[in-house]
């Protein structure tokens, strides 16, 4: 698994943060440099899920269990 570099995170963000010029766009520009910071030093997830799928488990186990669950809930 891979990890935030945080010494580039905080070297860029030093280096490129010191240049900004006062202006009515600071707060854009400031922005803009973190969030490419952050995508430069921060690694990102791929976005699918690592569970895995289990081919036992079907349509017969899941009618199962909502029938659980409505008994207990019942059972209330």
């Amino acid at each position: 698994m891979f990890k935030a570099n945080w010494t580039k995170f905080e070297y860029l963000c030093l280096e490129q943060l010191i240049r900004i010029t006062i202006s009515s766009t600071v707060i854009d520009d400031y922005t803009s440099i973190r969030l490419t910071i952050a995508d430069d030093s921060i690694p990102k997830t791929s976005g699918n899920s690592i569970a895995p799928s289990y081919s036992w488990f079907n349509n017969d186990c899941e009618k199962t269990i909502a029938n659980c669950k409505t008994d207990l809930h019942q059972s209330w």
